[in-house]
């Protein structure tokens, strides 16, 4: 019986692959998965012969039963390819840079916003300042009757008063034997009054147009220079604040409130300055000098502003005062 070439080549590469598979490999050469691997490809290429075999020379029934078809194995399919995060990262880096500048701008807003309002607490206090002052004066002004006269209104002079007359003239230059030079007077009680005021006025303007610097001087120097005056108790209020509220001097402004509590503790601005020298000494970390000042402010001024009394217990709930 005579094979064609296809089917004798078949055979021989079968009789091929069985002896090479009984052969004895040596143990040192390869490892066990080597032996599989290659077990593997010679199982692979016998199917492929066989296929390639059977398609061109198919093989008659026998005993008239169709030959089974060879089961062609598919190959894996490759793994999906990982997908570019480039753009991803890229687009995250720009969205956490872009939220770092709007958290910039807001601070700056905010701190913007606390300037501001600050600027107009202090021109509040300084309108309400300036209506208190003209109430004052219209209050002290004299009522004038229609007809009078400004020396109607004048203190009459006392008629049992003796009348002082002056020395005979003299040359000039010669001066009376035992005379002495009279003393210099000092500038009248209304020009001085209207000094004071300008002066005061002046520190309240620089204070309304945020020139911190030389306002905190001018009122400096009006408490130093009118001491007795009743605005004095007022500009060390002012000094102090500007050092606290503007240039975080917290040294300077504690100070400042304790000499205006020692020296004017009945004026408008004392509650107020006590409780800012307690949140001074706060900052300045003398926490219980802080506590200590804050609990006595509604007992030395029981009719301080509702306000006040409320921010000292907020204060010193917050610190954890005892």
């Amino acid at each position: 019986m005579s094979h064609p070439p296809i089917a004798k080549t078949g055979l021989l590469l079968t009789a091929g692959l069985c002896l090479a598979l009984l052969m004895p490999f040596p143990v040192s050469a390869q490892s066990a998965a080597d032996y599989q691997a290659r077990i593997q490809r010679m199982e692979r290429d016998l199917r492929d012969l066989q296929s390639e075999m059977f398609r061109r020379n198919p093989p008659a029934a026998r005993n008239g039963q169709p030959v089974p078809p060879i089961v062609e194995v598919a190959p894996e399919p490759p793994p999906p390819a990982m997908p570019d995060l480039n753009p991803m990262i890229r687009r995250i880096d720009e969205i956490e840079n872009g939220i770092t500048r709007l958290t910039g701008q807001m601070e700056e807003l905010g701190h913007q916003i606390d300037l501001m309002n600050q600027r107009t607490e202090r021109l509040q206090k300084d309108m309400e300042y300036q209506a208190k002052q003209a109430a004052d004066a219209a209050r002290a002004a004299p009522v004038l009757v229609p007809g009078d006269t400004l020396a109607s209104v004048q203190p009459p002079a006392d008629a049992g008063a003796p009348v002082l007359r002056g020395a005979p003239p003299a040359a000039l230059g010669t001066l009376p034997q035992g005379a002495t030079l009279p003393a210099p007077q000092g500038p009248p009680a209304q020009a001085s009054a209207a000094d004071m005021r300008r002066q005061f006025d002046g520190a309240m303007n620089l204070l309304s147009r945020a020139q911190y610097e030389q306002a905190s001087e001018a009122f400096r120097n009006f408490a130093e220079t009118y001491p007795d005056d009743a605005r004095a108790g007022a500009a060390l209020y002012w000094t102090g604040d500007i050092a606290y509220s503007v240039m975080k001097n917290y040294e300077e402004g504690a100070r400042t409130f304790a000499e205006l509590l020692k020296r004017y503790p009945t004026t408008a601005r004392a509650p107020e300055s006590m409780l800012k020298l307690g949140l001074s000494l706060f900052e300045l970390g003398q926490t219980r000098a802080g506590c200590e000042t804050l609990a006595a402010l509604p007992a030395k001024y029981p009719d301080a502003n509702a306000a006040l009394s409320n921010r000292a217990r907020t204060e010193r709930r917050e610190r954890n005062c005892r």
